[in-house]
C-alpha cells in the first residue's frame, strides 16, 4: 500500500532542489576550459617575450668611436739619443730641457739642418776631442779644427732620421746609409735600425773616434729577435 500523496510531495520538491544544485555544480565549478583556462592566462608567449624585451643588438648597438686625430709631435723617435747627447748636452738647467724639447717638437724636417746644426756643432766639438785628437768625428773636416769643422757632423746628425736602403744585401751595421753617404762605410748593409744595434755605442764612436765602432757605454744590449714584434727576454 503507498504512502498518502502529502507524504511524498516534500521528498519530491527536496529531490527536484537537489537536483538543480547539482546540474549547476557540474556546469560552473568543473568547467575547466572556460575557469582555467591557461593558454589565455598563461601565454608565456606574450607575457614573457624575451626576444622583444631583452633584444642586445638593438638596445645597445653602440657605433665604432671616430678615429682620434693625431696632436701636436712631442718627440721625434729617429735616432736614439740624439737630442740627448748632442742638443744641448753640455748645458743643464731649464733651458737645456726647453731647448730639447723645442727640438723634439721641430716637424719641419727640410729645416732640421738649418735650425739645429748650431746646437748639435758645439756639443759635437766637446765630443771629438775626448781622445785628444780633433777633427776626426764622423764628417768633421780641417785642421786644425775650426767652427766649420764639425759643420758635416753637425748636418749628419741634424738630420735625425733613419735612412734604409732597400737593395742592401744584408743589415749589419747602424747609420750605414749615412756613412756611405760620407764616404766611411759601403759594405752595402742596409741601415735603418734593428734590435741588435747598439745605437749608443756607435753613435759615441762616430763622434769621439770617427768610426762605427770602437766604444761602449757599459750598458749590455739585450738584442731581442730580428723577426716582428723584437722582442727580448724580460729584465
Amino acid at each position: 500500500m503507498h504512502p498518502p500523496l502529502r507524504t511524498w510531495l516534500p521528498l519530491l520538491v527536496v529531490a527536484t532542489l537537489s537536483a538543480c544544485a547539482d546540474g549547476d555544480k557540474s556546469d560552473d565549478d568543473t568547467d575547466v576550459t572556460s575557469d582555467t583556462d591557461v593558454a589565455a592566462d598563461t601565454d608565456v608567449t606574450s607575457d614573457t617575450d624575451v626576444v622583444a624585451d631583452t633584444d642586445v643588438t638593438s638596445d645597445t648597438d653602440v657605433a665604432a668611436p671616430a678615429k682620434p686625430l693625431l696632436g701636436a709631435q712631442i718627440d721625434r723617435v729617429g735616432r736614439p739619443g740624439v737630442s740627448t747627447i748632442l742638443v744641448d748636452a753640455f748645458n743643464e738647467g731649464v733651458m737645456a730641457d726647453l731647448t730639447r724639447d723645442n727640438y723634439n717638437r721641430d716637424a719641419a724636417t727640410s729645416s732640421w739642418a738649418s735650425s739645429w746644426s748650431e746646437k748639435i756643432r758645439t756639443s759635437a766639438a766637446i765630443w771629438d776631442a775626448m781622445d785628444t785628437i780633433c777633427g776626426n768625428s764622423a764628417g768633421a773636416s780641417g785642421a786644425p779644427a775650426s767652427a766649420s769643422t764639425y759643420n758635416g757632423t753637425a748636418a749628419l746628425f741634424a738630420d735625425d732620421q733613419l735612412y734604409v736602403d732597400a737593395g742592401g744585401t744584408g743589415c749589419t751595421q747602424y747609420m750605414a746609409v749615412e756613412l756611405a753617404s760620407l764616404g766611411q762605410f759601403s759594405d752595402g748593409s742596409c741601415g735603418g735600425r734593428i734590435p741588435a744595434y747598439d745605437t749608443t755605442d756607435v753613435t759615441l764612436s762616430l763622434l769621439i773616434l770617427g768610426s762605427e765602432s770602437g766604444l761602449v757605454d757599459g750598458v749590455s744590449l739585450s738584442a731581442g729577435s730580428e723577426t716582428f714584434p723584437f722582442l727580448a727576454d724580460p729584465y
